[in-house]
């Protein structure tokens, strides 16, 4: 069930993320792809996330008993790796693209544990 559930997350990703205009590709909001990664001057993804698409790291969802907002999760290359602090330690340069998924399609992929979403990063092949 979560392989369909996946499969079809990122065929509906991939149509949104599509497309493009006299003026170049176009910029999808939850995608940081190869392209932008290779123009920016930072040294690892968190800086590109930072930079880019600083709207990935707000927090989101509900709140906590404390009163915080639930935090991202980021993974690498399908394997979660932490909080989105762990992203400085991927260097720019492996990086294929970034690409932000809201809560409810963290926990397709992932299962529970992402009230805040995820921050997905793939290496590049």
């Amino acid at each position: 069930m979560r392989r369909i559930a996946a499969a079809v997350l990122m065929i509906s990703l991939t149509a949104c993320a599509s497309g493009g205009g006299a003026g170049g590709p176009a910029r999808s909001r939850n995608v940081i792809s190869q392209e932008e990664i290779d123009q920016a001057t930072v040294p690892n993804a968190l800086e590109l996330v930072q930079t880019l698409r600083p709207q990935f790291l707000r927090p989101r969802g509900t709140t906590g008993s404390m009163g915080a907002a639930s935090s991202v999760v980021a993974y690498l290359d399908g394997r979660r790796i932490g909080d989105i602090g762990e992203l400085s330690a991927i260097p720019r340069g492996i990086v294929g693209e970034i690409r932000y998924v809201d809560a409810n399609e963290a926990t397709l992929l992932y299962g529970t544990g992402h009230a805040g979403g995820a921050i997905l990063v793939v290496t590049r092949r």
